[in-house]
Order: structure tokens, then sequence, then C-alpha cells
């Protein structure tokens, strides 16, 4: 379970992810907020989308759970996050997957506990929002730590090159690649 915060702006994040992890993001992003209103309202709507091979009880004590719980505005940008990466998914392929569906089915439930998208980026814009212990990645910058992860996962642990279909890499990633090839 992960939330890949590659830029503070939840769009821009979405946006930044290979074609892999945009569909993938999507489910996980999907099952926390589902998790999410299990927690706060008993409502289990669609849990499980996917097997887990932990108990439901040890993920919502997971630490990006718990930093979704946590504060009203990491619940938005996850919402938000969320949202982008759908929005991704049929930019880029063309067609609405499976998550679409499920996110339909949660995001009137959800709506009551969110802040305005106006406070979100106001906050995001005035450096209110920490992602601190948000990820196993978490630090004085996470977002540069998570280009980092991504950049090595690309390149030696995923098996497939990346690719972004009907779009561009993100130029953080063109600019840090050589980089990241003379350092290993």
């Amino acid at each position: 379970m992960n939330i890949f915060v590659s830029d503070r702006d939840p769009e821009v994040a979405a946006t930044n992810l290979d074609d892999k992890r945009v569909i993938h993001m999507a489910k996980e992003s999907i099952e926390l907020l589902a998790m999410f209103l299990l927690k706060y309202t008993g409502i289990q709507h669609i849990l499980p989308i996917v097997k887990h091979q932990e108990p439901l009880s040890e993920m919502m004590n997971h630490p990006i759970f718990l930093w979704v719980c946590k504060d009203k505005f990491n619940l938005t940008w996850l919402f938000y996050h969320t949202a982008a990466l759908l929005d991704e998914e049929v930019e880029r392929f063309g067609v609405a997957g499976i998550s679409t569906k499920y996110f339909k089915r949660l995001r009137d439930s959800i709506v009551p506990y969110l802040e305005s998208h106006i406070a979100l980026y106001t906050r995001l814009d005035n450096n209110e929002i920490k992602f601190y212990n948000c990820t196993y990645l978490s630090g004085k910058d996470v977002v540069k730590n998570y280009r980092k992860y991504l950049i090595k996962k690309w390149e030696t642990t995923d098996k497939k090159t990346p690719t972004w279909t009907q779009s561009d890499p993100p130029q953080w990633y063109r600019k840090n690649l050589e980089l990241f090839r003379k350092e290993s």
C-alpha cells in the first residue's frame, strides 16, 4: 500500500506516474478511501477491491492509512489525487477502467469528510500540508525522495521500461535520469 507523492499537487502527482502505476495506484487509492469510510461510518462499500495478503485489521494500521485518517486535508489530497489518476487513465487509454465504477460508488459518501478544493490548494500554496509520516520515505523532502524512488524503480526494479501513453514523462525524470545512472 502506497501513495506516490511525486508532487505536492495531487493532480500533478497523478500525471507524473507511468501507465502501470496510474492504473494500479487508482485501485490502491480507492481502497484507502473505502477503508476510511469503513472506519468512520461502518459502511463496507467496496472492500476488498483487490485481495491483500494482510488482513483488513493490519491494513487499517498501515502508516499510509494512518496518514490519510490523520487530517481532513490528507484525505482531501488523496481524494483529488484519486480523481486525477482516473482522469489520467481515460486520457491515456481512452476508456474508464473498473476503478472508475468503484470511485463513483464511494464518492458521494466521502465528500462530507473533505475540505473544499480551494482550501486544499490554499494550504498547498502556503506550505501548510506536511507529507511527513505519510510514507516510508518520510523526511525533509518527501517529494524529492519519491522522485528518486520512482526513478530507481523505473530503472532497476521494473521489468519493462516505463511508458506514458498520450503524454510525456515528467521533466524531473528526464533531468535526473542521467544523474541516477552515474550514481548507480
